[in-house]
Formats: C-alpha cells, sequence, structure tokens
C-alpha cells in the first residue's frame, strides 16, 4: 500500500462535497409527499478515486467502479418501498490507496456525521476497529483482510465482496486433498489473499506444508521463470500446489513441472485461483495461454492435464449489461465526473467496468434494507452493532442475479466456477479450461417441509486425470519433511500487530 504524507488535505474530490444532486431529485420527485419526518442518512464513502504527485502510477480502482454507488443512492431515493420515509446522501472520503490516509479519512467521516461507512477500498482492519470504536457500521465492497470476519472484535463490519477461501476448502475436500503447498505472489493483494485462504484451510484441518512466493511479474517465455526454483525447493514435501497471483503467470508453473516429468504419472497436480477475474467463455484458451504468446503450445496443453481453476461465476442477470451501462454514466456526472478517455479519441465503447463495482452497489442496498428492518422493529438503525443483526445471516439478491447470503461473520458468500482443460467446441485442435462445476448457494432439505440454505461444489462434468483418477494428496508413508501450520509461515511484516 503506497504511503502519502497524511499532514496535507489531497482529495481531488472536496472532503465536504456531498451528493446533494441526489437528494434534490429525490424531493423534486416526490414534492407532492410529506417529507416533514424524513431523516437522512448519511454514507461515507472510502474510496481511492485518484492518485497523489507521490505515487502517480496508483491503480485508481474508484473510478471504474464509483458510478455504482451514485446510482445506488439515486434508485433507493426514488423507490418508496425501501426506505419509504428516509434519504440517502454520500460523503466522499479520497485516499489514495494509502493506508494511513484512509485511517484518517474514517475518523474525518465520523466529524461529518455519517450513518455508515461504503468501503474502504483496500486495507480494512484499522478502519474496522475505528468503526466499531465508533459503532458505525461499515460495509466493504473491496476488503480481503480476514481478520475482521472476527464479530467479537469488529461488531459493526461487514463485506459483500466474496471471499474465495471457502471454495477453495470446498475443491480440496472433494478430492480429498488434506495437505496443499501454497505458491503466491509476493504482491502485497496477493499476499492478503493468501494470507486469508491460509487462515481457512487450517480452520478446516487441511495442511499447509509450505508457502513460497516470487517478485517480479512473470512474461511467459520473455523473462526468467521464477517458478524454477520454488519447485526444485519444495516437490519433495508436496503434491498439491495452491498458486495466487495474476494468472497468466501460472502457465511458467505448469510447463515447468511438466518439462520436469511431475505430471507424469498424474501423481502431482496445481489448483489456481483466479483472483478478480469472471468467467468468460470467449476467453477459454486465453486462460492457458502466455499474455504474449499468439497461440497455445501443444506443451502447455499436456500441462494443464494436472490444473484446475477457480474463477468468479459470471453474472447471470439479464440486465447486467444495463447495470454497467448505467454505471458507466454516473461515472461521468457529479460528483465524480470521470469522463471516459475513449471518448478523447471519438470511440463510443464504454469504460470497463470491475466486478467491485457490483459489490459497492449491493452494499448500499444491504444497508438500506437493514435500515429498514431496524425503523419497522422500532430499533434505533444508527447503532452499527444492533443493525449488524439485520445484515449477518440474511440473502440478498446481487445484482449479479445471485442470491448471495451474508453469513455468521456478515461475510457476504460468492458464487464461483471451478474450470478444467476441454475441447472448446469439440474441436480436436483447440483446448482451453471451461466449467466443470460449480460453487454456489443451493437450498439443501432438512425435512419434508424444511429447507436451508448452504453453499456447496457442484460438479456437472467429469475432470479428465491423467490416470482416471484424482492423486493423492500425500504419497503412502507421507513425506519425509512436513512441517504442520505455522502462522509465521507468511513474513510477520505483512501481519497485524
Amino acid at each position: 500500500m503506497h504511503r502519502v504524507d497524511t499532514r496535507k488535505e489531497c482529495c481531488s474530490l472536496s472532503t465536504s462535497h456531498r451528493c446533494r444532486l441526489m437528494v434534490q431529485l429525490f424531493v423534486m420527485a416526490l414534492s407532492l409527499a410529506d417529507l416533514s419526518h424524513a431523516e437522512i442518512f448519511r454514507l461515507g464513502y472510502i474510496t481511492g478515486n485518484y492518485a497523489s504527485p507521490e505515487h502517480p502510477m496508483y491503480t485508481k480502482p474508484g473510478q471504474s467502479i464509483s458510478g455504482a454507488l451514485s446510482l445506488a443512492v439515486s434508485e433507493i431515493n426514488s423507490d418508496r418501498d425501501i426506505l419509504p420515509n428516509d434519504i440517502l446522501e454520500f460523503v466522499v472520503g479520497e485516499t489514495h490507496g494509502d493506508s494511513l490516509l484512509s485511517l484518517k479519512q474514517t475518523a474525518r467521516l465520523w466529524t461529518d456525521d455519517v450513518s455508515a461507512y461504503i468501503g474502504p477500498q483496500e486495507t480494512c482492519f484499522s478502519e474496522a476497529n475505528l468503526a466499531a470504536a465508533f459503532n458505525i457500521p461499515m460495509i466493504s465492497h473491496f476488503c480481503l483482510e480476514p481478520e475482521v470476519s472476527d464479530k467479537g472484535r469488529f461488531p459493526t463490519f461487514a463485506r459483500t465482496r466474496p471471499q474465495a477461501s471457502d471454495a477453495v476448502t470446498s475443491v480440496l475436500k472433494q478430492f480429498n486433498w488434506n495437505s496443499v503447498y501454497i505458491l503466491h505472489s509476493a504482491n502485497e493483494y496477493f499476499t492478503l489473499v493468501a494470507r486469508s485462504v491460509q487462515k481457512h484451510l487450517h480452520a478446516n484441518h487441511i495442511t499447509v506444508n509450505g508457502i513460497k512466493t516470487w517478485e517480479a511479474k512473470y512474461f511467459h517465455g520473455f523473462t526468467a521463470n521464477p517458478f524454477i526454483p520454488l519447485i526444485d525447493e519444495s516437490y519433495a514435501e508436496t503434491r498439491i500446489y495452491l498458486v495466487i497471483g495474476d494468472t497468466h503467470e501460472y502457465i511458467g508453473l505448469l510447463t515447468y513441472m511438466e518439462e520436469r516429468g511431475l505430471f507424469d504419472n498424474g501423481d502431482y497436480f496445481v489448483v489456481g485461483l483466479h483472483v478478480d477475474e469472471i468467467y468468460k467463455h470467449k476467453e477459454a484458451e486465453n486462460y492457458i495461454k502466455g499474455v504474449l504468446e499468439p497461440f497455445v503450445q501443444e506443451a502447455t496443453v499436456r500441462a494443464y492435464r494436472s490444473y484446475i481453476g477457480i474463477i468468479g461465476a459470471p453474472p447471470v442477470n439479464p440486465a447486467y449489461n444495463k447495470f454497467t451501462a448505467a454505471v458507466n454514466q454516473y461515472l461521468e456526472a457529479p460528483p465524480f465526473n470521470f469522463v471516459n478517455p475513449l471518448k478523447l479519441f471519438g470511440l463510443k465503447r464504454q469504460k470497463i467496468i470491475r466486478p467491485e463495482a457490483a459489490y459497492l452497489y449491493d452494499a448500499v442496498y444491504l444497508y438500506a434494507r437493514a435500515v429498514h428492518a431496524a425503523k419497522m422493529r422500532g430499533e434505533d438503525p444508527r447503532d452499527g452493532r444492533n443493525l449488524l443483526k439485520h445484515i449477518a445471516g440474511t440473502s440478498y439478491q446481487s445484482v449479479t442475479g445471485y442470491l448471495v447470503h451474508m453469513d455468521e461473520h456478515a461475510d457476504a458468500q460468492g458464487n464461483f466456477t471451478l474450470m478444467a482443460l476441454k475441447m472448446i467446441d469439440a474441436e480436436p485442435t483447440r483446448y482451453g479450461l471451461v466449467p466443470v462445476g460449480s460453487y454456489a448457494q443451493a437450498a439443501v432439505s432438512e425435512s419434508d417441509t424444511t429447507q436451508r440454505q448452504e453453499h456447496r461444489l457442484d460438479l456437472f462434468t467429469s475432470i479428465d486425470w491423467v490416470q482416471g483418477i484424482p492423486p493423492t494428496s500425500e504419497p503412502l508413508g507421507g513425506f519425509p519433511h512436513t512441517d504442520c501450520f505455522n502462522e509465521n509461515l507468511i513474513d510477520d511484516s505483512k501481519r497485524h500487530l
């Protein structure tokens, strides 16, 4: 996480700028209604929309999702069924991707009398602590840190961003893989993902035999392969690898293991996590191709026989394209005013909207419905701890089209696709990663009259194992040197004190 001088107020959006336009439109639309008792609920949106002079290369994720917040607020203020007598507005807290400034904005927004926080964009551990101290609900559309799931320590925190840890655990259990070796990019973001997955595996009695990282980005065939020493130093301690990073890099891992003969007898296997990706059928071949490769190599096809990937399930809402178009429109409207750069070149294409836009949109709706539920029971909707009772354990219809369940930790349970190597369109010369299973919420019968919702892994087609059956996670007799779970496997500098 980049740091900037927090002594400076360097927000490009005015720190006191509120989305008054939404309120004005709402009042105009309901000019005949009695709003004398309307209550205003102010959202504090903590985001990274701009780079700072100190760190001009910050990716500015807010510029491709923030319109979802404006869209949700506008829709809710126009819908008398969600908040019949109340109004939403929002204030923006700009972080520039800096963890200290994010914490500072959390404190500043409290002085601006916010009713809830939406965000933060990246880090959330310290911010969630502060929100709990203020007893203000915080619903993040982005946060990955596993510690904030502890409702004893973070009683006002929830998140709509699905956590992949459950899906990873379900896949490993499906094939009776009770031990793995984790390889992950040393990038801070992927380190957070790896730490979350590691803790979840430990909680589910799956042994992590070891963890290794690679530093520089890898471009297959153009840069040195960082996986060679990682495999050479670890293959005697595992049979199953879990890899977390930029997925175009995975080809280096798979092809080296193929060259080394580790896949020949079907003894080794790789599970890859496709972080922040949504499955696209037209990309099936690209999933097994180096980013700069013109076509899929034959050796690559052989290597990917020993691979399954976990990736976000594609939206099933028929109107999802309308949603992304609306987000694009609101990105260009006040208060954000982010001009689509393609228009500068006379192009009519829309900006690509990140998946987190859906999680941001869902977060606003989740909060509004919780406020309504609290008020219907005569409870104080500004009591963050109590409001979480109307979020944890509930389900909501996501804009992606899925029914999403919030577990007892107020974490959204995601929908993921399991993909494996198959022929594409029955053409013997074309191979790619195609869906073979799903991890999604399903109704489970408890009796003849009752059902409960739970997430489970369903395989709807076969996986073409090298030896016809899944490999075992340990050889007969075990490994000569197997470490038990060790919380210090991940560098202590990445951990919270």
